[in-house]
């Protein structure tokens, strides 16, 4: 019994060498197989002159001295598109030759998250756009990270262009919340609150069961994606101006997000709308109206830039890191469309309050039972 347990003992231990003899072959191995990797060196010094060209057409937006994101230059007397929810201070543009320039925000698209900035020079390069109709899923796309040609990523397209809905994306995650449970209101818009939770931004701002919100940050709030998106325009610990109804009386108060609280832990489906963000991750991450996907790992602050596919043709703008491998870009034939109305300067930001409102009656009419306490 002894001989035969001794024995058992032996086969296992040869049997554990064996198998880590093969894992340190694997490891061994793995340098030359690592080369073929899509964001190994080698395959990036190979794609490096499509780079090139690409990282004279990008900018770095910066707050405070620091970066916040990219830019991608569209027209050469000084236009440059970049992604509008980074953007809350002066802004300054610094150009692959290292000028640093002040810019203007001159107009905005609310749903794309982007926003066209202006800066005063001349004979830049702008990027040329392809409407990227070819684009196949598995197509390799190439992203500037920086105004430096020697950092690029590298991914593949997962999903192409197609027009989007909430639940095409990944639940977003972040760290703060409002701190209500909600339920929209009649085709006038709005949402009534069912429920605050103790101790969260909206209990400590004031807010009330009952109480109907219509406007946030300015914006009109006419149902739950509205919401969410007026909340993703801000981070954990920033003011958020709320408008709201109580008891037919217009009220305004202001709300600083906050992290989740332990009652609200149990309501993570019906309370995610409310949560706050990622550190690494975009502050919109979702809801755009038409975008594709792409598994390149992106950083807040590298969106965007540019994406090129392997021939070199621009085809579209990196606007969302939305996880690890989640990364969204508006196709370059729905920004050709926007460039016009954003150098019109008739896309600056709108603001909405319920006293400008000719529908304020209305709204105090439609308002539920639930609300009307």
């Amino acid at each position: 019994m002894k001989r035969n347990s001794i024995g058992g003992l032996l086969l296992g231990l040869l049997a554990l060498l064996f198998i880590d003899s093969n894992l340190h072959a694997q490891f061994y191995r793995s340098e030359k197989y690592d080369a073929y990797l899509r964001n190994s060196p080698s395959i990036i010094k190979i794609l490096k002159p499509l780079s090139q060209a690409l990282c004279k057409s990008t900018v770095e937006i910066e707050q405070d001295g620091k970066v916040i994101c990219l830019g991608t230059i569209v027209s050469s007397d000084g236009y440059i598109i970049t992604k509008a929810s980074e953007l809350r201070k002066e802004l300054k543009v610094r150009l692959a030759d290292k000028r640093s320039l002040p810019a203007k925000v001159v107009g905005e698209e609310y749903d794309f998250d982007i926003a066209l900035l202006k800066v005063d020079a001349q004979n830049l390069q702008p990027v040329t756009f392809d409407e990227g109709k070819n684009l196949d899923v598995g197509n390799w796309l190439i992203s500037t990270t920086s105004i430096s040609s020697d950092n690029l990523a590298v991914g593949v397209l997962s999903v192409k262009s197609r027009k989007m809905t909430m639940n095409d994306y990944p639940p977003p995650k972040r760290t703060g919340y409002l701190g209500i449970l909600f339920s929209p209101m009649s085709k006038e818009g709005g949402v009534a609150i069912n429920e605050v939770f103790p101790k969260s931004a909206a209990d400590k701002a004031g807010l009330k069961k009952g109480d109907v919100i219509y406007a946030i940050g300015g914006r009109q709030i006419t149902g739950e994606k509205s919401l969410l998106m007026a909340l993703l325009h801000y981070r954990i610990g920033e003011e958020i101006p709320v408008e709201f109804l109580r008891d037919d009386e217009e009220m305004s108060v202001v709300v600083t997000l906050a992290p989740k609280t332990n009652e609200m832990k149990s309501n993570d489906d019906r309370a995610l709308f409310q949560n706050g963000f990622h550190k690494d991750l975009s502050n919109v991450n979702i809801g755009f109206p038409v975008a594709f996907q792409h598994d390149t790992n992106l950083r807040a602050k590298q969106i965007g830039g540019p994406i090129i596919n392997l021939a070199g043709k621009v085809v579209g703008i990196n606007i969302s890191s939305a996880g690890r491998v989640d990364s969204y870009a508006i196709p370059s034939e729905e920004i050709l469309k926007l460039l016009p109305k954003l150098k019109s300067g008739k896309l600056l930001p709108q603001k909405y309050t319920l006293k400008d409102s000719k529908k304020v009656k209305k709204l105090k009419e439609d308002r539920p039972v639930s609300a009307q306490k």
